[in-house]
């Protein structure tokens, strides 16, 4: 988020690539709070099926919420 900050001030402009910058901004930040739904989803349903397990693992692999376990924990 902090980046995302800093970017949108470098690209506070009003300039055609200006826009195209916040655009994208809007739709990275649209992305994660899906991600982040799907995330808090996938907790709800809770369970060890193989599914739940893979939706949990792949949204937590890009927003880097929770640390992964290894073997040995």
């Amino acid at each position: 988020e902090r980046r995302l900050r800093e970017l949108e001030h470098l690209y506070a402009r009003r300039t055609e690539d200006a826009r195209d910058v916040r655009w994208l901004i809007a739709e990275v930040r649209r992305s994660q709070h899906a991600l982040l739904q799907i995330l808090a989803a996938s907790q709800e349903v809770g369970g060890a099926d193989g599914i739940a397990q893979k939706i949990r693992f792949l949204a937590n692999d890009v927003l880097g919420l929770y640390r992964p376990r290894t073997f040995e924990e």
